[in-house]
């Protein structure tokens, strides 16, 4: 693969000089007066519009006319840097309409993230990125908090990582690899992972909280839907006890009073919030948690299991009687969406 720099711009070939096509893209028309290739990147000097950067030549070197004759193929991606360089999945498609996945995976195939799933309606080329983030956690619907985005998932620690590409049932794979910042001399890998499974654990306990709030708010819902339809004093009664109940604890797992973000400020943050804020703190900078870290969350986790088996608790004892009741008066039965623990 070549690169010529011209009065009018700098083109590309791929046979040794044979056959040349403009690689200008959105150059204007411009004397190239040099041209450096470092590592996946392309640099040029122009005369009268300073320096150009095309980032990421790595698909370029593997094109092949065999592949454009394929169904479909997967380039082999660059190393990414862990905070720095994403890591770019190009991937070629000959016809369109067909049903793709796009998955990234670690070393021992396990899903990390979906990057894309659903039906291409373009041919040719096609790129996605991904962050270098694991999934984030549970969220619903309006959800306020002070400590950051529960969304945003984790950053990934360095090592191997595959994405995999899955067209009409047939698959393809290809490995790359993460990469510590190199300007971090005094962090090592052993230390990032250590961070990442801290980040993990919390991650996972926020959804925890998060999907103990989804659950209270279905059920009362299910609630209030049949005490529309009867005017037992009983049912309702023992409806209301079980309302009161669960949104007791879903007090405890998030501030139901914030409506929009100004109110983080006035009211005080509780377990989903805290357990938000402990990650976004920890991932702040690379380095190995410090023991305060550890701490803070086992003490938050068992205050997450005092809530969350309090609502078990609730839920054993005082559904299966509402229930009953709504039962003996033919109106359908309160169903749990979901379990309290996954």
């Amino acid at each position: 693969m070549l690169f010529l720099g011209t009065e009018h711009g700098v083109y590309l070939s791929f046979d040794e000089g044979n056959y040349w096509q403009s690689l200008s893209l959105n150059l204007p028309d411009v004397p190239v007066t040099g041209i450096a290739v470092k590592e996946n990147d392309v640099v040029i000097s122009t005369h009268g519009r300073s320096f150009w950067v095309l980032d990421d030549i790595e698909t370029l070197r593997q094109l092949e006319l065999e592949i454009m004759r394929s169904g479909f193929h997967l380039f082999k991606p660059a190393d990414a840097i862990r905070r720095v360089i994403p890591a770019v999945v190009d991937y070629y498609v000959k016809e369109p309409n067909h049903m793709i996945s796009v998955e990234i995976l670690d070393t021992d195939a396990q899903k990390v993230r979906i990057l894309h799933e659903g039906r291409i309606t373009k041919s040719g080329m096609h790129r996605l990125k991904w962050d270098l983030r694991y999934s984030g956690a549970t969220v619903f619907p309006n959800i306020i908090l002070e400590g950051g985005n529960p969304a945003k998932g984790p950053w990934a620690s360095p090592g191997r990582y595959q994405v995999r590409l899955v067209m009409d049932g047939e698959e393809q794979k290809q490995w790359f690899n993460l990469k510590k910042d190199p300007r971090l001399t005094d962090v090592t890998e052993a230390d990032l992972r250590a961070q990442f499974e801290l980040a993990m654990k919390i991650r996972d306990s926020e959804s925890a909280a998060n999907q103990g709030v989804i659950l209270i708010r279905e059920l009362r819902s299910q609630i209030e839907n049949r005490m529309i339809r009867t005017d037992d004093p009983k049912l309702s009664k023992m409806a209301k006890t079980l309302i009161t109940k669960i949104s007791a604890v879903e007090k405890e797992l998030y501030q139901v009073k914030n409506q929009s973000p100004k109110d983080k400020i006035a009211f005080s943050i509780k377990l989903n919030d805290r357990l938000t804020g402990l990650r976004s703190h920890l991932e702040m900078g690379d380095g190995r948690p410090t023991q305060a870290y550890y701490q803070v969350f086992e003490e938050l986790r068992a205050e997450l299991e005092t809530r969350l088996d309090e609502l078990e608790r609730i839920l054993h004892d005082d559904m299966p009687r509402l229930n009953n009741l709504l039962r003996q008066s033919n109106i359908d039965q309160i169903q749990l969406p979901i379990k309290v623990r996954r």
